[in-house]
């Protein structure tokens, strides 16, 4: 077994393409597409995995914003201490990033639940709109090589949207 990630994708990839490809009954439109799709998303994990870790830290860094949106709009959010000290700690892998990222989308969730009825409802529902637009580009750059982007041209490249 080759221990490179990155290698061992190609070589599924390659055997999916040179071996099972062929193999697959052309009358088979159906097989035929989940081939090519399965294949395509093996191509999206392999282009991803080195970016991974630069990803969680970005997502961690939107939801951060986003906390901060709404506390500034009136609604209080807990965690936003602990999405800092995680930025903070550079020995924290994706799955880490991850766990405090979901944490602290639950609690804005929760404060965004909580200002329904009041005063802040339509700051706080705004400061999520405008505060959604760094993920939601992360998001499209992140699956642009998918090919459903209908506005390619406009679309930041992955590498921008991750240093931002």
């Amino acid at each position: 077994m080759v221990p490179d990630a990155d290698l061992q994708l190609s070589v599924v990839i390659k055997a999916l393409r040179e071996v099972v490809a062929p193999a697959v009954d052309p009358a088979n439109k159906l097989a035929i597409e989940q081939l090519h799709l399965s294949i395509a998303t093996i191509g999206l994990v392999q282009r991803g995995l080195p970016l991974a870790h630069a990803r969680a830290r970005r997502e961690l860094i939107n939801a951060l914003a986003l906390a901060r949106a709404v506390v500034d709009a009136g609604g209080a959010v807990a965690g936003i201490s602990d999405a800092q000290a995680a930025l903070g700690d550079v020995r924290l892998g994706e799955a880490d990033l991850d766990a405090v990222r979901k944490a602290l989308l639950s609690s804005s969730e929760a404060a965004v639940a909580a200002s329904v009825g009041t005063d802040t409802e339509t700051a706080v529902a705004r400061a999520v709109i405008a505060a959604s637009k760094a993920q939601f580009d992360l998001a499209r750059a992140w699956g642009e090589p998918a090919g459903f982007e209908v506005e390619r041209v406009a679309l930041p490249s992955l590498e921008s949207v991750l240093a931002q």
